[in-house]
């Protein structure tokens, strides 16, 4: 293991970046499935809506 200046703060940034990625892609699947959850919300209760409405 090198504790070589240089090396040790681009491990640093490199970390960094990769916890930001994972954090946007995170929130990118967190949108979807919300998105994904009211949609189905809507569509159950608009199919049973229209069963007891006829």
């Amino acid at each position: 293991m090198s504790f070589n200046a240089k090396d040790m703060t681009q491990g640093g940034q490199i970390a960094n970046m990769r916890f930001r990625m994972f954090g946007q892609i995170a929130n990118i699947i967190f949108y979807v499935l919300f998105i994904l959850f009211w949609v189905l919300c809507g569509l159950m209760l608009m199919y049973r809506l229209s069963w007891q409405t006829l």
